[in-house]
């Protein structure tokens, strides 16, 4: 099938043919609307600076880059672990809890689509970021070639953001379940490029 450069992850339910945009009143804390998170506020200074609220996809032809999306997330088992009097207490999901996710790829750059360094992103989450920090979010002086370079020699340091995305447009389509598959299906994506694909998680075994 050749090389996928660009991966957007999201969940089964809200996963339909044709164009898709980002929804910022999800990241608003349930708290009369008042209240927002650091995500909330990472996004809209990206906002200001691309102009446009960001849809986040991976970048890089590597599983680091398939990593980036959070598809493998949802073979996780432990939700949370911590460590009280000496005893380690983790948080199990069970069955039903599991998420359905999938990851639609791409060989060809989205319209529209900016980059920033997925190194450096977390300098706005923890915001508000410093001048310095914010060059080395965004780096003015790369150009899209630039930033896919970066991403081939740096797998997993290379995130995009693009103001819609077409979701049938994806030349392949992974996802956890044959049911999943069948779900995809009926809603009319082409079967032709749904395979079910999990990765592995890491393990909170050695902690």
């Amino acid at each position: 099938m050749g090389r996928m450069l660009f991966h957007h992850n999201r969940p089964l339910e809200h996963c339909l043919p044709g164009i898709v945009q980002p929804n910022p009143s999800h990241l608003l804390i349930d708290n009369g609307g008042d209240v927002e998170d650091n995500f909330y506020q990472a996004y809209k200074w990206l906002e200001g600076q691309i102009g446009h609220w960001p849809l986040f996809l991976s970048v890089g032809d590597h599983p680091e880059a398939w990593y980036m999306t959070g598809y493998a997330s949802q073979w996780e088992k432990i939700l949370t672990l911590r460590y009280q009097d000496g005893k380690r207490i983790a948080t199990h999901r069970k069955a039903g809890e599991f998420p359905s996710l999938v990851m639609f790829s791409y060989k060809d750059t989205p319209p529209q689509a900016s980059f920033s360094s997925y190194h450096w992103w977390h300098c706005a989450l923890n915001g508000p970021a410093s001048q310095e920090e914010e060059k080395e979010i965004l780096r003015p002086a790369y150009s899209a070639q630039d930033w896919l370079k970066k991403s081939k020699r740096s797998p997993g340091s290379v995130q995009a953001h693009v103001p819609q995305l077409d979701l049938s447009a994806a030349e392949r389509i992974w996802c956890r379940s044959q049911k999943a598959k069948k779900q995809l299906m009926d809603r009319g994506f082409d079967r032709e490029k749904i395979q079910v694909k999990r990765l592995s998680v890491q393990s909170f075994a050695s902690w």
